[in-house]
Order: C-alpha cells, then sequence, then structure tokens
C-alpha cells in the first residue's frame, strides 16, 4: 500500500522521510474515529499547511467541520476540493452529507448522485441515497441501493441495520427482523438494532425475547428509550 506521505504535494524531503506526515495522518484518523474532531482539525491544519492543495486532505478535514456543525467550514473546504480534482468523488460525498445534515435533502440527492457516477461501487455513497430514498418514501429504490452496498460490504453491521430501518417503515416485518439479527450479529454494541428487534419481536408474539432485546438496548444506551 502506498503510504500518505507519498501523496503529499510540497512536503520538505526530511519531512517526508521522517514519516512526519504519515504519522500526523494516522493520528488525525485516531482523532476522527474517537471523536475528537476540534483536535482532528488542528493536525489536518497542520497537515496543509505542508500541502495546501491536496484534496483528500481538504476532505477528511471537511468531514471533521460538519461533525462540529461547522457545514460553511465544511462546504469551503470541499469547493477547493473539488477545484483541485474535479469529480472527486469523497468530496461530492460529503457535500451531499453536509446538505442532509442542514434538511436540504434535494441538493444532498444531486451531490451523492454525483459520487455514485464517479464512483459506482462507493459504499458510503450507495448508503446514503438508500437513507435519502427512505426519508422520501421511495422505500423499493432505498432498498435496491442497501441490498447493493451489502453486496459490496457485507459485513457491514450498519448497512444491515439501515435496510432493517428500509423495510420497517414499508411493513416487511420478517424481513426486517432478519436484518436487524445479523446488524447486532456483525456489532453487538449497535443498540438501535437490539431496540427495534425488540419491538418487533413483541408485535410478533415473542414479547419476553422482545423485553430482552430492548432492555439490552438500553444498557448499551440509556436513551434509546425516550
Amino acid at each position: 500500500m502506498v503510504r500518505f506521505s507519498k501523496l503529499l504535494r510540497g512536503l520538505t524531503a526530511p519531512a517526508r522521510s521522517s514519516g512526519w506526515a504519515d504519522r500526523n495522518w494516522t493520528h488525525a484518523k485516531i482523532l476522527m474515529r474517537s471523536g475528537d474532531f476540534s483536535e482532528a482539525v488542528v493536525v489536518f491544519d497542520r497537515l496543509l499547511r505542508h500541502a495546501p492543495d491536496h484534496p483528500e486532505i481538504l476532505v477528511q478535514r471537511a468531514e471533521a467541520h460538519a461533525a462540529l456543525n461547522n457545514f460553511s467550514a465544511a462546504m469551503a473546504d470541499l469547493d477547493l476540493a473539488l477545484q483541485l480534482s474535479p469529480g472527486l468523488a469523497n468530496a461530492h460525498l460529503n457535500r451531499g452529507r453536509v446538505h442532509r445534515l442542514s434538511g436540504d435533502f434535494q441538493r444532498a440527492m444531486v451531490e451523492i448522485e454525483a459520487a455514485i457516477q464517479a464512483a459506482p461501487d462507493l459504499v458510503p455513497a450507495l448508503e446514503e441515497r438508500a437513507g435519502l430514498h427512505m426519508e422520501s418514501s421511495d422505500l423499493e429504490r432505498a432498498w435496491i441501493d442497501a441490498e447493493r452496498a451489502i453486496r459490496l460490504s457485507p459485513g457491514d453491521a450498519e448497512l444491515h441495520g439501515l435496510l432493517g430501518l428500509i423495510h420497517l417503515r414499508a411493513n416487511r416485518h420478517s424481513l426486517a427482523l432478519a436484518a436487524f439479527d445479523r446488524a447486532v450479529h456483525f456489532d453487538p454494541a449497535l443498540d438501535y438494532a437490539w431496540w427495534w428487534r425488540g419491538e418487533l419481536k413483541e408485535a410478533m408474539g415473542n414479547l419476553p425475547g422482545g423485553a430482552g432485546d430492548k432492555a439490552h438496548a438500553v444498557h448499551l444506551n440509556p436513551a434509546i428509550a425516550d
């Protein structure tokens, strides 16, 4: 695999040879995974001071800004990323996410479609489009996108959870239950999947099983029952 430092432009030779870029990139990604988005922005700022025209760093910083609800800064980074790399799928994907978070589902769909056109097998974009279709009650298209994403990433618990929600909206209860079963299999900490699995079990007459699943969901996330 090509190390991240080899992709950077504008770094000094000593910085590249010391692994400085790789260490900072890895640190930023760890911060993103742990939810420390403010500190991640600081690290991305540091990287961009040495490589100001690197579109992937701009996209990652935009993700951190969006997680902090700083949508204007996120869009500025994404606009620049697309100027530097027109058609960059991840930039369109994240523009779509920002529009969705801002409540503009129509613009979100335009950006997600552009991301999928640029990268047809980009699983997060398919997941986003499935969610947007679900929110607009186009449940058949949502189902198609969710299934396509799962074929590309079969062990992704969130995808199975999303499919469960789509089937739940469509009153396909047996299919929803099976999807939530797979979701908690792949990620036993996925609280909403446990909750909805419990709701479905109760609706289908399995009251003890449903109560147990919902109790486990509350154990994982006490706020889920509110």
